[in-house]
């Protein structure tokens, strides 16, 4: 598997100077000093140890009635038949990193400062709260709230669940109005 990615990774120079290709619709919101659509953090080690960029060159889709505040940060995704997508009613908060290849569901909110790592998706009408770190590749289902400062690090996959904590762990189901 490692000498396929760093292979890859080798490869992907080609992409190096690539123009991302970013669509933001003509109804969202860009907060001051957002960046969207730089090569995101990407590496794989060499055989003597040394990291090798992985470049990317996918795009980035930001739906209709977007909310992105100020100094957030959306990496397009790696392959160029890919994207970061944020669909539509989504607000997230200043100071927010969603990293490459990520999808986050229509109507999810995320307060400040929330980092997404790489292939996260998550799904319509959760609550993201301030400070959450959510691993690589990690799944978030429908209608979740994760606490503040939360660390998620598996999938959520059951709908209408509170998690919180550090790692994150289930606490209960949603109250009415949550």
């Amino acid at each position: 598997m490692g000498s396929d990615r760093l292979e890859f990774a080798r490869r992907s120079i080609r992409w190096e100077h690539t123009v991302p290709n970013v669509y933001i619709h003509p109804t969202a919101h860009i907060g001051t000093g957002v960046v969207i659509g730089e090569s995101g953090f990407g590496y794989e080690r060499d055989e003597y140890g040394a990291p090798v960029k992985i470049y990317h060159a996918g795009g980035v889709i930001i739906g209709p009635n977007v909310w992105l505040g100020a100094n957030c940060i959306v990496s397009r995704a790696v392959l160029p038949e890919r994207n970061t997508i944020i669909k539509e009613h989504c607000k997230i908060d200043d100071l927010c990193h969603i990293a490459h290849n990520v999808v986050i569901g229509p109507r999810t909110m995320m307060a400040s400062g929330c980092i997404l790592g790489g292939s996260v998706q998550i799904g319509p009408d959760c609550w993201i709260g301030s400070g959450t770190t959510v691993r690589n590749k990690v799944r978030i289902i429908r209608n979740t709230l994760i606490g503040i400062g939360s660390v998620v690090l598996k999938d959520i996959l059951e709908p209408g669940q509170v998690w919180a904590g550090n790692p994150a762990r289930f606490l209960r189901m949603k109250r009415e109005g949550e």
